[in-house]
């Protein structure tokens, strides 16, 4: 399957409404966990729509985005003299 312009925009519109869900959260856990509004659904949304290749490539940029946010926790401080 070619990705057409309505598959990107579709894409692209259940991405944004992923990202906006997972901001919204319930509870937040004491060792950093938290409980969201249903922000995986527009993934899973996309993935019943369209063939596997397009489902398992539609959540990278998700992936992408919070790995990179984090990395201030995970990569070591280095102090100069």
């Amino acid at each position: 399957m070619q990705p057409t312009t309505r598959t990107l925009t579709h894409s692209a519109l259940m991405l944004a409404l992923a990202l906006l869900l997972s901001m919204i959260k319930f509870y937040h856990f004491p060792n950093g966990g938290s409980i969201t509004a249903a922000s995986m659904a527009p993934i899973i949304i996309i993935s019943l729509m369209y063939d596997t290749r397009w489902a398992l490539f539609t959540p990278s940029p998700i992936r992408c985005s919070r790995s990179v946010s984090y990395t201030h926790l995970t990569l070591p401080t280095i102090y100069s003299v």
